[in-house]
């Protein structure tokens, strides 16, 4: 009878773990045979407005919509569906598509022209590269489009963009859920990944729980790792001294940082006739990963672009015209950035950038040790600053376009107002912010927007110079300068018209004498040029110097939506929504916020490929200051081992007590730990668990205990340290000591 208990316990726990194998994934036992995944896209709710003029506009959560003036505004967003290491699509096709016809006729409203913000230069409908489009089937006909595939720190994904509806004759069909079979090919390569972004793949990657068992992270061989940091510092060498107290306080946080020359870079990653940036790039690819290399999480550049260049992009294909650099090439590790070897780099169509951060990348521009000093000095007493300043926001709104300017009627008006009472009431407030607002009160057509001052030099300096933690602006920009732009008279024909604008300043280069470093601001400057790193008269230059302990703005001219109204109209306005939204809540470090802020603008408008317009924003807009900055001052977590306990541990069970420390006698011992505290709205994103400091495995996600099983051959007296990170970057550890006998 004991016999057939056992027999029966056996079957029993078989038919378990053989049921946890089939179906622990999407991919089922028949899915493994032909090598398949069946992911379903949903449609999210919608409405649909009636707009005075006879048309309608649809508006669905989260989605946004591909950026073609002049052809029907219908809703589209960008998938992510993650795959295995070595697979490559082969094939996609309809299951299932639940659709159903919506009642009545709509005349869908068209996509508005888009202008630039530098106050001269005008962009009308994409004629530059219409000959392109003939390309791409209209998503009028399609549910889905495939834009290829990408990869971020080795996890494989597939970009298919979903329509979920579809507009013929005036009539919409609504497809609420579309099953997809996508069919790949194991290419039996050996692919390099890592864990350490698992927290921000897991709301990336649409499936990621359905496939992130492929990427179970093991290093392969622990006596061979390289050493890991995951801050690195790139430099010249004329400036290693003045980092060296930076260097030191961002390890008192729990970051291993590597300051690395420029010199050593260019002496083992440069060949000849290769130029700067690209050797900078290889050897970011060459040690990000944690396995075969460093596991880089944040790269801070410390150097003007003279001393360490960006990399500068060509958006509009086979035109040298417009040229923005950009250090999105450093942060996009795993995208073929000159696919077509012409080298004009992020040409739109024929190279193909990902616009996924595999590292976080910030800059500071200066060349002079002294200057360096200061800012990091600046950083360091922001994040360790507890004042209540830091929740105040300073919210600038100009005026953009007005109706009908010089008598065209696709000149919308576009209120910076309008911004910036969107991000007041949805994002700033519920964060807990106090905010001030100032928008324009002068001119024939003011802001309808009531604030708290007018925008005008004086009332910005004045209120500025309080101390704000955060400042953020929309406005036509140039270089040196913020302005505004006033309808200041009019000939009599009731037209706005160029001769009858004026531009005035609202900030400018000069006013940060009259600023404070005591409580410097992060600064979104959601406008033309002010990050221009090629001029140093730039405001970026210098607001950082004296103002801004962060900096982020458009290092050529930016792209916006005109009659902007909600954060998926698109253009400049919905990265710097995006922008706040993650930076107020989900990540409050500015490098994780502003590079995921880059994701949610290619999901919702960048239709690959598509209109240049997305690629210049996304290549304009970047990160000057320390990636890693938090926006507020945090405790760190802590952390506590609860098992193994002062017991002997024979074959990974607890049996008697020890005086001194656990006696582990097996072949394994399963390790857990659980955090005793965490700051206020922080989160638990990876435990790693360590044999003498040497990494061996992670657990991920917010939970109640973390553990691994440490299986690793030790004998004699060791030591198993537990190291918890959260979401604000802060980390927390414990450690025991162990007799331990693992064969």
């Amino acid at each position: 009878m004991k016999k057939n208990s056992r027999a029966n316990i056996i079957l029993l726990i078989t038919l378990i773990l053989l049921s946890s194998t089939i179906f622990s994934n999407v991919y089922s036992k028949n899915n493994e045979r032909d090598n398949s995944i069946v992911i379903t896209l949903k449609s999210n709710n919608y409405s649909i407005k009636p707009l005075d003029d006879g048309f309608s506009e649809i508006l669905m959560d989260d989605f946004g919509y591909d950026v073609i003036p002049g052809e029907p505004k219908l809703p589209a967003k960008t998938f992510f569906i993650g795959l295995p290491p070595d697979a490559k699509v082969s094939k996609i096709s309809i299951v299932e598509d639940d659709k159903i016809s919506i009642p009545s006729e709509y005349k869908i409203v068209k996509v508005p022209d888009v202008v630039s913000f530098d106050g001269k230069t005008i962009i009308k409908k994409l004629d530059s590269i219409t000959s392109l489009k003939n390309k791409v089937k209209s998503s009028n006909e399609n549910v889905f489009r495939y834009l290829g595939m990408g990869k971020i720190r080795g996890h494989s994904y597939i970009r298919i963009r979903f329509y979920p509806f579809t507009y013929k004759n005036n009539r919409l069909t609504l497809h609420r859920r579309v099953t997809l079979k996508i069919y790949y090919i194991k290419q039996n390569k050996t692919v390099a990944f890592d864990s350490l972004m698992d927290d921000e793949l897991s709301r990336i990657i649409y499936n990621y729980d359905e496939i992130k068992n492929f990427y179970t992270y093991k290093p392969r061989n622990i006596s061979r790792l390289s050493p890991h940091y995951d801050y690195v510092i790139i430099t010249s060498d004329n400036l290693v001294d003045a980092l060296s107290d930076f260097k030191n306080y961002k390890e008192s946080l729990g970051y291993s940082v590597k300051i690395v020359t420029t010199s050593w870079i260019y002496e083992n990653y440069k060949d000849k006739g290769e130029d700067k940036a690209k050797a900078i790039r290889d050897f970011l690819v060459d040690k990000y990963l944690y396995n075969d290399g460093w596991g880089i999480k944040y790269v801070l550049i410390v150097g003007s672009t003279k001393t360490i260049p960006m990399r500068h992009c060509y958006p509009i294909p086979n035109n040298m015209n417009l040229r923005t650099p950009t250090d999105m090439y450093y942060a996009d590790l795993s995208g073929d950035w000159d696919s077509d070897g012409d080298g004009l780099y992020g040409e739109c169509f024929d190279d193909d950038p990902y616009f996924v951060g595999d590292v976080y990348i910030g800059r500071i521009p200066f060349d002079d040790d002294g200057t360096v000093k200061n800012i990091c000095n600046k950083i360091q007493g922001f994040e360790n600053d507890g004042g209540g300043w830091k929740e105040k926001a300073l919210l600038l709104g100009a005026i953009l376009t007005y109706d009908n300017e010089n008598n065209d009627s696709g000149y919308l008006k576009t209120d910076g107002a309008v911004l910036m009472e969107k991000c007041k009431n949805n994002l700033f407030k519920k964060a807990g912010y106090s905010v001030k607002t100032m928008y324009e009160k002068d001119g024939l057509s003011p802001s309808r927007y009531n604030c708290d001052k007018p925008l005008t030099k004086s009332n910005v300096i004045n209120e500025w110079k309080k101390g704000y933690g955060i400042v953020n602006w929309e406005s036509h920009g140039r270089n040196n300068s913020g302005l505004r732009k006033i309808w200041s008279e009019d000939d009599g024909n009731d037209v706005p018209e160029g001769f009858e604008m004026k531009y005035k300043p609202f900030i400018e280069s000069g006013d940060e004498h009259s600023l404070s470093n005591d409580k410097p601001s992060i600064v979104y400057a959601c406008s033309c040029n002010n990050g221009n790193p090629d001029d140093h008269s730039s405001l970026v230059y210098k607001l950082l110097k004296k103002g801004a302990v962060a900096f982020i703005g458009a290092t050529g001219i930016a792209i916006g939506t005109m009659n902007w109204r909600n954060k998926n109209d698109g253009g400049l306005s919905s990265l710097d929504y995006y922008f706040f939204e993650k930076f107020l809540s989900v990540y409050p470090l500015i490098g994780k916020a502003f590079y995921e802020a880059k994701v949610e603008y290619d999901w919702n408008f960048n239709q690959f490929p598509g209109e240049w317009t997305e690629y210049q924003n996304l290549y304009s807009f970047c990160l000057y200051g320390d990636p890693s900055l938090k926006r507020l001052k945090t405790e760190n977590p802590k952390v506590e081992i609860i098992r193994p306990l002062n017991y002997l541990y024979i074959g990974n069970t607890q049996t008697v007590p020890t005086l001194v420390m656990p006696v582990v006698i097996g072949k394994w011992i399963t390790v857990q730990a659980k955090i005793i505290f965490k700051d206020r709205g922080t989160r638990i994103e990876n435990v790693m668990f360590c044999i003498d400091d040497e990494p061996i495995g992670w657990d991920c996600g917010d939970k109640e205990i973390y553990e691994y099983d440490i299986g690793k051959p030790v004998k004699g007296l060791h030591t198993i340290k537990v190291v918890a990170s959260d979401s604000m970057d802060g980390r927390g550890m414990d450690e025991i000591k162990i007799l331990a006998f693992i064969t």
